[in-house]
Order: structure tokens, then sequence, then C-alpha cells
């Protein structure tokens, strides 16, 4: 069985201090109707997202493999010029659902949360 990431975008959210996975997770579960999006992404299609084709560590995006990134604005936009830049050919309908959250997300406002593995 393949490691997954459940990726969601919602609506109205204001993320707890720090960003606790607890709260967060007690947040979506209350707030399921503020979820407008849902996904799961291999574990696979993020490890080649986070690494450049020179095998480095992407620093241009934050992303936390284990526990729960939340993808404002600002970090969509960083999201959304790495996807651009991979050659998303019909074998990769992972990414391309994943760059469909993010866009969306991004033209409607959305926040985007990434919960690790």
């Amino acid at each position: 069985m393949a490691l997954k990431h459940q990726i969601v975008s919602v609506k109205d959210y204001l993320p707890p201090k720090p960003y606790d996975y607890e709260e967060i997770q007690e947040y979506i579960d209350k707030a399921e109707s503020g979820i407008v999006d849902k996904i799961d992404v291999g574990d696979d299609i993020l490890q080649a997202l986070l690494f450049d084709s020179d095998g480095n560590v992407r620093q241009e995006i934050q992303f936390n493999e284990w526990g729960i990134s939340v993808i404002d604005r600002s970090e969509q936009e960083k999201w959304m010029s790495v996807l651009r830049g991979r050659n998303l050919d019909a074998d990769k309908g992972e990414e391309r659902n994943l760059e469909k959250l993010i866009v969306s997300a991004y033209e409607r406002g959305l926040t985007v949360i990434h919960f690790g593995i």
C-alpha cells in the first residue's frame, strides 16, 4: 500500500498558532462544510515535487512531510510555480489534481492544508 497525503482546501480558515495537528484536525472535523476540495496524493508524487532536478531539496516551498502544512496564498503561488514547471503527462494525474486544487484555492481565496503521512 502506497503512503498517501491528504490535501484539502477550506474557506474561512483561521489557523491555530502554532500549527498544531490536533487543533487543525478538530477544526476540519467541526467545519466539514468548510472543505471545498479534498484529494489524496501519493508520497512518491510529493517527494518528486520536493526535490529539484539536481536532487536538492526545494527551498522555495514550505512543506512538512510528517505533520501539517498550511499553505496560504503566498505559498500557493510558489507551489503553482513548481507544479507548472513540471511536464504533466497522462501518467501524472495526481500532480494534475494537486495543481487544480491549488490553483482553484488561489483563485477563490481559500487556504490549503496538507496532512502528512
